[in-house]
């Protein structure tokens, strides 16, 4: 994949780490929240066998055609550390990686590797693989596994072409340090580099959350080195008289963002279609047709934005929530199905539009 090309993806969330909001069935019958506790209540044996079936059925081959069909170029692929070193009640798989890297071969389809679980845990989060266990940077054998690791990978897939990306590291804690955070970016970079050269190989480093952007945008030295950010504007408080507001938050406010902080090397490493809470009362009195044409205009105003970075990644391809409203707001393949989403994305009439609309809105700021 081209340098020049960007970024138009899908985050493969809820395959090889778990997030229990994204197929709650997985949890049922226990108190677990996070995939260690869920494999600790499980046991080793049936740990094995529940985690085998869904990494077996939760994305298959025919999702990387779909994706492959809908001229989408790049998938991100959160992993968490354990694949590759079983540790604990976690189940390895490192297998699972391999076939990912497979199939976006044989599909043309670019893969960003994202470390999304890390030995000793970058945050309080969940999706880290296990909430509340915030030890990464209190101990410096965590961080020695953490660089090993992420070399490891870099090694692994280096002969690789469809490997285009290393994200180093998922959404690390807020309180994290911007010094600590530098210094595991500088090695990190260093890590990737010595097995995959800058001119095939982007190294993405975190800016998490975006108001952290001026502390590490553009401070690693070295090539071909992108800063990811997750633009949600739901998890910003709102009031409930806001709703025209928030359909228009691509083009009325992130985007004027972006072009003042200078995006091509900026890559949207999440985003959604996920709505407010303030805000979902008013999107649930309007018509059915109003409402698709409310998430329509916010999904392509966001597209409009994100266009004019490295590139970008919806979270998520698809979730199993049993919940209609959520799946068509955080699946991609639900929201194209509903067409809040567009169904393709390689036509050159898109990047057409786009180019087309950005530059009338620059020419009026």
């Amino acid at each position: 994949m081209s340098n020049s090309t960007p970024y138009r993806g899908v985050n493969l969330g809820n395959w090889l780490v778990l997030e229990g909001w994204m197929k709650p069935a997985l949890f049922e019958g226990t108190l677990a929240n996070d995939e260690y506790t869920l494999c600790d209540a499980l046991g080793s044996a049936a740990a094995e066998r529940v985690m085998r079936k869904h990494r077996e059925t939760f994305i298959t081959e025919d999702d990387f055609r779909w994706i492959r069909d809908r001229g989408l170029n790049a998938i991100r692929l959160p992993i968490g550390y354990w694949l590759l070193e079983p540790d604990g009640p976690f189940v390895g798989g490192a297998k699972w990686l391999d076939q990912a890297i497979d199939w976006c071969e044989e599909y043309d389809i670019a893969c960003n590797i994202d470390f999304h679980g890390l030995p000793g845990h970058q945050g309080p989060e969940h999706h880290s693989g296990r909430q509340k266990f915030y030890q990464w940077h209190l101990d410096d054998r965590y961080m020695k596994r953490s660089l090993d690791v992420i070399e490891r990978v870099a090694q692994m897939y280096r002969d690789r072409d469809c490997v285009s990306a290393f994200t180093l590291v998922n959404e690390p804690a807020t309180d994290l340090p911007a010094a600590f955070l530098q210094t595991f970016y500088e090695q990190g970079y260093a890590r990737v580099r010595k097995h995959m050269p800058a001119e095939r190989v982007a190294v993405i480093i975190a800016a998490f959350t975006e108001a952290r952007l001026p502390e590490f945008h553009r401070k690693v030295a070295g090539e071909n080195v992108l800063t990811d950010i997750h633009p949600y504007p739901c998890f910003v408080p709102w009031n409930a008289d806001q709703l025209n507001e928030y359909v228009a938050w691509g083009p009325s406010r992130q985007l004027p963002h972006l072009l003042r902080t200078g995006a091509d090397d900026l890559v949207v490493g999440e985003w959604s279609l996920g709505v407010a809470p303030a805000l979902r009362p008013a999107l649930e009195a309007m018509t059915p047709w109003q409402r698709d044409l409310a998430m329509r205009t916010f999904a392509n105003g966001q597209l409009l934005a994100n266009e004019q970075t490295a590139g970008w990644f919806f979270w998520s391809y698809k979730i199993e929530s049993g919940n209609p409203r959520l799946q068509k707001c955080w699946s991609f393949r639900d929201a194209v199905e509903a067409g809040w989403m567009p169904d393709h994305y390689a036509e050159p009439s898109l990047e057409a539009t786009v180019s087309t609309v950005a530059s009338a809105l620059v020419a009026a700021t």
